[in-house]
């Protein structure tokens, strides 16, 4: 198939389908495909401290009201 192509119809267990192709990507290298599963466990740590961090931050916070 080549970019805008349509597939013929086919049926799976899941019912009838028909792709189009939009764009074909080049396959990554071992170094690109390396940095990209680096980037994703940083971003994962990341996000799991900060939540962490916050949680802390509202444990620790003292809100008074006053009416």
């Amino acid at each position: 198939m080549k970019p805008g192509d349509f597939s013929s119809p086919f049926w799976t267990e899941k019912g009838l389908h028909i792709i189009k192709l939009d764009e074909r990507v080049p396959p990554m290298t071992a170094t690109e495909l390396m940095q990209s599963a680096r980037k994703q466990l940083v971003e994962a740590r990341f996000s799991e401290l900060y939540k962490s961090w916050i949680k802390g931050l509202r444990e620790k916070a003292h809100v008074e009201i006053r009416l």
